[in-house]
């Protein structure tokens, strides 16, 4: 069974757990996990990104969905994602945020948060609150904060606007609600009382700095029970959620035909920040101490590898260059298995990369994956984590790793998704870039018309190729060729047929050339082929051939009452020459005009032996042999 989970923010750690309890439950009895996770923020530009992820997902090859709506602060994500869901027409468990259509579980927070702050009032004679808030967008948090309201009310107390501070779930709302109370002077409060651990956390660092001390002065609360909160000295009074159990509840909730709604009630976990007397169990916070400083040395040495990878990733300028640098990037995060799926349309529109490209972690060796290949089971049991790939609103694809749960651990995981979304961005401004000097070059080097060099582009190709041949002990060759009767078919049938007149000589002359060989409209009607050759006899059957197909061509008479007619000329070039490329170029020019003239007297002498009208005569070099030399 492919189980899809959406959940955001997953670096917080009561989602981390309520992932962990799902994945134990998937390879208990495997099954495959498909961890979607999204990072919705205050950023409308980040979030338009997120939502283009979603909108373009496709969630068709999996058997159920697990969704922990309440963690996507933005209502406008949060409908788009649900409503998907509910058209899948597959089982669907929802944690924490209910909804008739599906399979709910609850920990009941808002009855948790009542229990907290009755607590406190009770016990504590708790009369003034401070309120650190999660999201405004979070109904999770809205729920929080209304539960602590009805409760103080029904005591008589009131908690008016002023002291609510509305952030985010991490340590830094902590820190910025502190100073948001101090400014104002608010720091009257019995207690603080915070949405989650961390930013409980955060205002109690920042109360200490300033020498107060918990709970002499004031009491702070937290919720979600996280190791940080319960280890601290003194350990912060929260509720405990067992989040494990609800990520068991939730799978186990999408074997059953029911809509119903199963609670696993949290309790009340009383800290020293409000309660004095409890002693932390020091075996435990040293084995928690342990972990914490391993996992700091490993993001110390993430975070190297991030600042590396800003760098490296935005210093590239092909595609190529990126794929081979990411394998290096993965192995180095010890990252099993990886895979970058790119949006279809964005990947033609912007970047020469392929649809599907995966890494498997050997630095030689990469791999294209296809879409059902991504749903095609490597295993039973196994965790796949998606993060998606944008700058801002620009939507690329997304990122999949397998068993890699760092991904659900440390925000640097994210932080490496972001440089390589950067580094998408900056490959396509540079291809963008790229094309658009293609293209002043395409202008600069190359006749619109007929889409050969001009002057410009042919003496900056055939200077160097002219060089070349002469280092090499190459012989070369120079064709001037020139229109016959160009003036007579724009004045007689008008400039849009002269046009398709150049064109058509161009498309035969091209075509009996070689690819080595270089064009030039050298004017309005004369054109140059520069190339290299050994035998002059080589050149003259160039030359014969370009009349031939002329001929063949006018069988159509597309130019009728005219014919499409040129005179040329040619000479051949040593490798051992002293003389410039251009002077050759008069010369040919002198040799096709003599051609010219034997052509214009020819056909003035037949013309007055037969009366026949000299606009439509054969001219010389159609059928008849001519003097090239």
């Amino acid at each position: 069974m492919k189980i899809a989970l959406f959940v955001g923010q997953i670096y917080i750690y009561t989602q981390r757990e309520i992932i962990r309890g799902i994945y134990e439950e998937c390879k208990k009895n495997g099954d495959e996990l498909h961890l979607f996770s999204f990072y919705v923020s205050n950023d409308e530009k980040f979030d338009l990104g997120e939502y283009e992820y979603i909108n373009r997902m496709d969630i068709s090859g999996f058997d159920g969905f697990i969704l922990y709506a309440s963690a996507f602060y933005n209502p406008y994500i949060r409908g788009l994602l649900v409503n998907k869901i509910k058209a899948s027409d597959k089982p669907v468990v929802s944690i924490d945020s209910h909804d008739a259509n599906f399979y709910n579980v609850t920990s009941c927070n808002s009855g948790a948060m009542e229990g907290l702050v009755e607590h406190i009032i009770s016990e504590h004679n708790v009369k003034t609150v401070n309120f650190v808030g999660g999201p405004a967008d979070s109904t999770d948090a809205l729920d929080r904060l209304n539960a602590c309201r009805r409760v103080m009310e029904a005591h008589g107390l009131t908690l008016p606007d002023e002291r609510i501070f509305t952030g985010n779930y991490y340590v830094d709302s902590g820190y910025k609600a502190y100073d948001h109370f101090k400014a104002n002077g608010m720091m009257d409060a019995d207690a603080f009382v915070c949405v989650n651990d961390q930013t409980a956390m955060g205002v109690f660092y920042k109360a200490t700095e300033d020498g107060y001390t918990i709970p002499d002065d004031f009491i702070i609360t937290g919720f979600d029970h996280i190791p940080q909160a319960s280890f601290n000295e003194p350990s912060i009074t929260s509720i405990e959620r067992f989040e494990s159990r609800i990520g068991q509840a939730a799978y186990e909730g999408l074997w059953s035909n029911e809509k119903k709604e199963v609670t696993i009630a949290p309790k009340l976990a009383k800290g020293s920040s409000c309660c004095k007397g409890f002693d932390i169990d020091n075996t435990k916070r040293a084995s928690y101490l342990r972990e914490c400083i391993k996992l700091s040395l490993e993001n110390s040495r993430y975070a190297g590898f991030i600042s590396d990878s800003a760098a490296d990733f935005m210093a590239y300028r092909s595609s190529d260059e990126m794929y081979e640098m990411l394998p290096s990037y993965q192995k180095k995060f010890n990252i099993p298995e990886m895979a970058i799926v790119l949006d279809k349309e964005e990947s033609k529109k912007v970047l020469d990369v392929p649809y599907h490209y995966s890494i498997d972690g050997d630095e030689k060796k990469s791999k294209l994956i296809r879409r059902d290949e991504i749903f095609s089971s490597k295993g039973e049991g196994n965790m796949y984590v998606y993060s998606s790939l944008h700058y801002g609103g620009k939507y690329f694809g997304y990122v999949i790793t397998t068993n890699y749960f760092a991904a659900t651990e440390t925000e640097l995981y994210h932080m490496f998704i972001n440089n390589i979304s950067n580094m998408y961005e900056s490959a396509a401004k540079y291809d963008n870039q790229e094309e658009y000097i293609n293209k002043l070059r395409d202008l600069s080097y190359y006749d619109p018309l007929t889409k050969i060099y001009n002057r410009l582009g042919f003496f900056n190709k055939a200077e160097d190729d002219f060089e070349k041949a002469k280092n090499a002990g190459e012989n070369m060759y120079i064709i001037f060729a020139d229109l016959d009767r160009l003036k007579v078919i724009n004045d007689t049938m008008g400039h849009k047929m002269g046009d398709s007149y150049i064109v058509d000589f161009v498309n035969i002359l091209t075509s009996c050339i070689d690819g080595y060989d270089t064009p030039l409209r050298f004017g309005g009607d004369e054109f140059v082929v520069f190339g290299v050759s050994t035998t002059e006899e080589e050149v003259r059957a160039k030359i014969n051939h370009i009349q031939e197909e002329i001929r063949k061509f006018n069988e159509q008479g597309k130019y009728s009452p005219y014919i499409l007619g040129v005179s040329m000329g040619y000479t051949m070039i040593s490798s051992d020459t002293k003389k410039t490329l251009f002077s050759y170029i008069e010369t040919a020019d002198q040799k096709m005009y003599k051609v010219k003239r034997e052509k214009k007297d020819e056909r003035s002498g037949k013309d007055r032996r037969s009366g026949r009208d000299r606009r439509t005569g054969n001219r010389r070099g159609l059928n008849d042999p001519i003097n090239l030399s």
